[in-house]
């Protein structure tokens, strides 16, 4: 079957050309109209499907938010993995001064890879376009949820790790609420940004052409630190300790970034070999 190509947008839709969300075949749909089967607008998916037909612009500008994405999966799966060091030290049996050196060290090392972390928030906002055009036009719900999850992750460990502080030493009444406050920004933030991030990923590699290959290493890992939220009743009863809840959300998070490390890996591999033919 032939795969329409990005000149050939004008007039109804040819055949070859999927529903970029359920795969639905467009063709002789008009490119204003919407696909019957899931609703989604024909110009998210068309003409810009088919990167293997693609212009080598929109390659390289794919790859490009790919390896952001996945240099920032990378550096938020250490983050979690430090934080959750952390919630572990305060459940060993050594005493207070020890945990107290313990902690500090681990908070030096955490505040250097939140910066890090924050600095690659800002390499995503450059790069990842949320309301894309022309030969990179497809994805922008992923992209939007990126977009969006980075502000509210950024904003989050901003006031997490500048605002909190400042508040316990002059607003202390104020200080707790603010960081749940804060920290739920972060997290939540970071949700958002796996499931688009993951979904951006999954969709580039359709469009190179490579089969669906969702593995259980890449999809389980998603939902363990809703696993570790599981533990909150538990821990409110005083059955399990709260930095215990901590950690198991924190190891969820670390090991769900590493599963989208792999995934991007897979993506930026594929487009690695479509821009290889035309350099």
């Amino acid at each position: 079957m032939d795969v329409p190509t990005h000149a050939d947008s004008d007039g109804p839709v040819p055949a070859g050309a999927l529903c970029a969300r359920c795969r639905y075949e467009l063709a002789g749909l008009e490119p204003t109209g919407v696909c019957p089967e899931c609703g989604l607008d024909v110009a998210t998916s068309w003409p810009a499907w088919d990167l293997r037909r693609g212009e080598p612009e929109g390659v390289e500008d794919l790859r490009a938010e790919v390896s952001v994405l996945l240099v920032l999966a990378a550096m938020v799966g250490v983050q979690a993995s430090v934080a959750a060091v952390a919630a572990v030290i305060e459940l060993l049996p050594v005493r207070a001064n020890v945990r107290g050196d313990a902690s500090a060290g681990v908070g030096v090392v955490f505040a250097i890879v939140t910066l890090g972390v924050l600095y690659v928030l800002t390499g995503v906002l450059r790069v990842v376009r949320p309301n894309a055009r022309g030969p990179v036009a497809h994805g922008n719900p992923a992209r939007r949820a990126i977009v969006m999850g980075t502000i509210m992750a950024g904003a989050g460990m901003v006031a997490t790790l500048v605002a909190g502080p400042v508040f316990s030493m002059f607003f202390a009444g104020v200080s707790v609420p603010l960081l749940v406050v804060a920290v739920a920004a972060w997290l939540l933030g970071l949700l958002i940004l796996y499931g688009g991030a993951s979904t951006h990923a999954q969709q580039t590699l359709q469009r190179a052409g490579v089969a669906e290959r969702r593995t259980l290493l890449e999809e389980a890992p998603g939902l363990l630190p809703v696993a570790g939220i599981a533990l909150v009743p538990i821990a409110a009863i005083g059955l399990v300790p709260w930095p215990a809840v901590w950690a198991a959300v924190l190891v969820g998070v670390a090991l769900g970034q590493t599963a989208l490390v792999l995934r991007c890996w897979r993506a930026q591999r594929a487009l690695d070999g479509l821009a290889a033919p035309r350099s």
